[in-house]
């Protein structure tokens, strides 16, 4: 009876330091991010940044999803230089109808229509939303704060359950998600830690009861093979923000269906597609185009205009189109492609204006610990690394010329 009340009163403690160190992390973030006035520090927008900060204000205060002139004089009200590349696309209607028949509804052909959307997704905007339309653009970063708070509770908790002591967990923690350019992301008004968070806490309810007893404690929703389909609706909602994250799911399906459990691997991968489909039909239902970055789409910056500043700036007659409606099969494909891959492999790892080994060394640390695991072998880790590895293979060769891989074609070619 001393041993058992003795064990009890030390797991407690070490969910107690756990829990306090996760407070305290959360405290200085919501600290940080309702004290600091964000549009003087930034100092105008950072690449997509414009999209996101219209499209949650639009939700926040008309509740639509169309850019107005109203949302432009909202960015102007805080950017003077205003919404510096901003993504918008014509919109277009489309017209639902009763049918007799399975599945009792007719969707009509889409047609153009006199109103302009966001030319990107719209579900981090969505979250970040409400708290937008309490406390201004300081509502991203609680936003941010909190998902990052989450993050680390996560992480904590995971490592107990490994068996690390309550201060190395809490200090692997703050390493994995500080020494990093997670941190970075805090202050970005784009999807980046938003997409970061969902796929950390998915992995989180998925792996947790793998990833050992470390920690003894009660079966909870966590340790549950209910916290799968929780893990599969966050990578849907990860995969409409991002479509690269697609194959995240597959080791979740398959480590089910190793184990014969039918049932449970179709029910996970059904919400998955569940999840994803929805999104992506609310978008066409809203905007006429399953894919938020076809039709119509274009880009725009002070010198060529905004649509709306004034009668003559239209968005046919400014902005630079900016598409992405197929796979550019002809570019992909070609004699080049062996070495454009091969260069890419490296920036990806090793970083040109990002990469792998300096902008996330913790990932790094993680693999060799799981290399120099006796579990290296467990079917669930490495499953999880081929997802990884597998999507990060797949961008490097459906998007080959980005800011960050071989974007001078020439040079390659050449080399």
């Amino acid at each position: 009876m001393t041993t058992v009340a003795s064990h009890d009163g030390s797991a407690t403690a070490s969910r107690s330091t756990g829990a306090l160190a996760t407070t305290i992390v959360g405290i200085a973030l919501l600290a940080f991010a309702l004290s600091v006035d964000f549009p003087r520090a930034a100092h105008g927008f950072k690449g997509d940044e414009a999209t996101y900060y219209s499209l949650a204000y639009s939700l926040a205060r008309d509740f639509d999803f169309a850019y107005t002139r109203a949302d432009l004089v909202r960015v102007w009200d805080e950017f003077p230089t205003g919404p510096e590349g901003i993504f918008l696309k014509r919109g277009r209607r489309v017209t639902l109808r009763r049918a007799d028949a399975f599945p009792w509804v007719r969707i009509g052909k889409p047609y153009v229509i006199d109103r302009l959307f966001y030319g990107k997704s719209f579900v981090y905007p969505l979250a970040a939303a409400p708290f937008v339309r309490f406390l201004g653009t300081n509502g991203f970063l609680v936003l941010h704060a909190l998902l990052l708070t989450a993050c680390f509770g996560a992480a904590v908790a995971w490592l107990r359950a490994r068996g690390s002591s309550p201060p190395a967990a809490v200090a692997y923690a703050f390493a994995f998600l500080g020494a990093s350019v997670v941190p970075v992301y805090f202050v970005w008004l784009t999807p980046e830690l938003f997409n970061f968070a969902l796929v950390l806490l998915a992995y989180f309810f998925w792996t947790y009861k793998e990833a050992g007893t470390g920690e003894k404690r009660s079966a909870g929703f966590a340790r549950s093979p209910r916290s799968d389909y929780l893990a599969a609706a966050l990578l849907g909602v990860a995969t409409f923000s991002k479509p690269v994250h697609v194959g995240l799911i597959g080791p979740l399906v398959l480590l089910a269906l190793w184990r014969r459990q039918w049932a449970r691997g179709a029910a996970i991968f059904a919400v998955f597609v569940a999840v994803t489909a929805a999104l992506f039909s609310v978008n066409y239902l809203t905007t006429g185009d399953l894919n938020y970055q076809g039709g119509n789409r274009k880009t725009f910056y002070g010198y060529t205009g905004f649509p709306f500043a004034n009668p003559r700036e239209t968005f046919e007659s400014t902005g630079q189109s900016r598409a992405t409606d197929e796979v550019p099969i002809d570019i992909i494909v070609s004699k080049d492609t062996p070495t454009v891959f091969a260069h890419n492999v490296v920036y990806f790892a090793l970083g040109r204006y990002s990469g792998f080994v300096p902008y996330f060394f913790p990932g790094v640390v993680c693999i060799v610990l799981w290399l120099a695991s006796p579990e290296r072998w467990k079917l669930w880790r490495i499953l999880t690394f081929l997802a990884v590895a597998g999507s990060a293979i797949a961008w490097l060769v459906v998007a080959p010329y980005t800011w960050a891989a071989a974007a001078d074609r020439r040079a390659i070619a050449t080399s």
